[in-house]
């Protein structure tokens, strides 16, 4: 809760002596820094010489510098931002369907009614964004000192916004193999496609198909594919889990994700989203020998696939490189799901980025912290570490998605044991949450 409540993110960029209407660079960029729930780090400019009119924007014609200090901001959101300069020292606002930065020396444009915020000396202001294709131009006093502004989405505690979409699964038991429990961790890959992907099939058939869509570097055993395909679709989202033996409990919680999409009985609007618009291609076992040989990390050949992609040396790795291939031009997002034990990081919560488009997922996984944070499971901020772009290379599912195939590609790795024992329903129902939520946010930005 205290995540929930901290103060607005701070973006204090630097400020040097330019010309009039002169872009300043500002810090190095911050455009995929990681916030908290609904709060943003911006990588916006300053730009010297803007002024706030009566009824518009102007830019000083050189002879005389506006003592004012002007921030610009492009808008991308639809939520609610505020912006504080704190001390009284926030002299106006405005927001503009053009960019401001580009006027000339001695240009003004006026705004429409509404287009001026505020004015004079003001502590706070806030606006509401429409689709996008705004700029926020924000004024301080500078006092021959480069202001600081605060700028971030207004904060909003989970459960009071009645268009958030956050998805709470229900209903999950252990995975121990007891009586009511719904499936047991130790089965083999075998097991686990008949009684829980193989059953999806039964029970939707004209939604769920299975494909064969190769062998394991052993020769031994099939690797399989889920295909969740609406009537008609915008998007495609390949799923993969199990790239390593150790990776069970994502492909449990990746099972009850889709057994939730498939029964849309709990009336989420995010998960009939992807029921009704995305297709949706899993292979919930990449690594399909070590279910049958210990769970163990690498695949038959002592390989790692986690990092093959680059070599592709291995037949699982060959497997998933040609669904790659198959999907690059189908406008297709890839998930790689995946577990680590509690030593392997310092945090609960593991991810990594390649695509160039990520705010969405950034704002989830902040969310998903919050979240956990509320309910005393999340102890430390995510890892973040791989979140930025090119911190991860084409060794990885997600580097070869991306930099070999065009494929914008995410990766959530799930905690086994931090939020209760590894394999228990409250774990497993952390992991569905997280790596659904995920899904519903990266497949509608």
């Amino acid at each position: 809760m205290k995540k929930l409540l901290a103060a607005l993110v701070s973006v204090l960029l630097l400020f040097a002596a330019c010309s009039p209407v002169e872009h300043v660079k500002s810090m190095e960029p911050l455009p995929d820094a990681v916030f908290e729930e609904r709060n943003v780090f911006f990588s916006g400019i300053y730009v010297k010489g803007l002024y706030i009119t009566d009824n518009g924007i102007a830019a000083a014609d050189g002879k005389e510098d506006s003592p004012m200090r002007s921030f610009v901001l492009p808008l991308s959101y639809g939520r609610a931002y505020t912006a504080d300069a704190g001390d009284g020292r926030l002299k106006g606002a405005a927001v503009c369907a053009f960019d401001p930065s580009e006027l000339g020396p001695g240009e003004e444009r006026a705004l429409p009614d509404g287009g001026v915020l505020a004015q004079g000396q003001v502590r706070k202001v806030s606006y509401a964004p429409g689709a996008g294709g705004e700029w926020l131009v924000l004024f301080a006093s500078a006092n021959g000192e480069q202001p600081e502004i605060y700028v971030g989405e207004s904060i909003v505690l989970a459960g009071e916004d009645p268009t958030d979409e956050w998805w709470t699964p229900v209903g999950i038991t252990d995975a121990f193999g007891g009586k009511d429990d719904f499936a047991d961790f130790k089965w083999d890959a075998a097991q686990m496609n008949d009684a829980l992907f193989r059953e999806l099939c039964r029970k939707y058939p004209a939604y769920v198909t299975e494909k064969n869509v190769g062998k394991d570097q052993s020769g031994e055993y099939d690797i399989q594919a889920y295909y969740f395909s609406p009537r008609k679709y915008d998007r495609t989202l390949l799923i993969v889990s199990g790239v390593h033996g150790t990776d069970t409990a994502a492909t449990l919680a990746l099972y009850k994700l889709l057994e939730s999409i498939c029964a849309e009985k709990s009336g989420d609007t995010g998960l009939s989203y992807l029921r009704t618009h995305v297709r949706i291609i899993v292979v919930p076992i990449l690594n399909v020998w070590s279910t049958y040989n210990g769970q163990r990390m690498r695949n038959s050949e002592n390989a790692d696939l986690g990092i093959d992609f680059e070599t592709v040396s291995q037949e699982e790795t060959r497997c998933l490189c040609r669904l790659f291939l198959e999907l690059k031009d189908e406008n297709c997002v890839f998930l790689n799901l995946g577990c680590y034990n509690k030593w392997e990081t310092t945090s609960e919560l593991y991810y990594t980025c390649s695509a160039p488009e990520r705010t969405a997922f950034f704002r989830t996984v902040n969310r998903i912290y919050n979240r956990l944070s509320e309910r005393g499971l999340a102890k430390r901020p995510a890892d973040t570490s791989c979140l930025m772009r090119g911190a991860w290379d084409a060794r990885t599912p997600e580097g070869c998605a991306e930099y070999i195939y065009g494929i914008p590609a995410f990766g959530a790795y799930h905690s086994l044991d931090n939020y209760g024992r590894a394999y228990s329903a409250e774990s497993l129902s952390t992991a569905a949450e997280c790596f659904g939520n995920l899904a519903i946010a990266i497949m509608k930005d």
